[in-house]
């Protein structure tokens, strides 16, 4: 798994990103917020070598990319703060 440049091979820290990105699995679509939303941390998975999907997130939204597919949905700011810490990135602040 990789997030930031780094790759995250913690088995309790992948299982905890996993678990919280499988309970994120309602609400998704396409958000028309003035355009294609660009998450600005993304963590992406793989199996091995095998890319097999990311995750990402903006100010105020989620972003996945799966089996060729993207879809985004709005998020509140403890969610978006759990991902941003699951990964290791608590000091992070968004771009407005």
């Amino acid at each position: 798994m990789e997030a930031r440049g780094r790759t995250i091979t913690d088995s309790n820290q992948v299982q905890q990103i996993v678990e919280f990105v499988d309970g994120q699995r309602r609400g998704w679509g396409l958000l028309d917020i003035g355009g294609v939303p660009v998450p600005e941390v993304t963590v992406e998975f793989y199996n091995g070598e095998e890319f097999r999907g990311s995750f990402g997130v903006g100010d105020g939204f989620f972003e996945c990319q799966r089996e060729g597919d993207f879809a985004s949905k709005f998020c509140g700011l403890r969610d978006q703060r759990r991902f941003l810490e699951l990964i290791g990135e608590t000091n992070y602040k968004f771009r407005r």
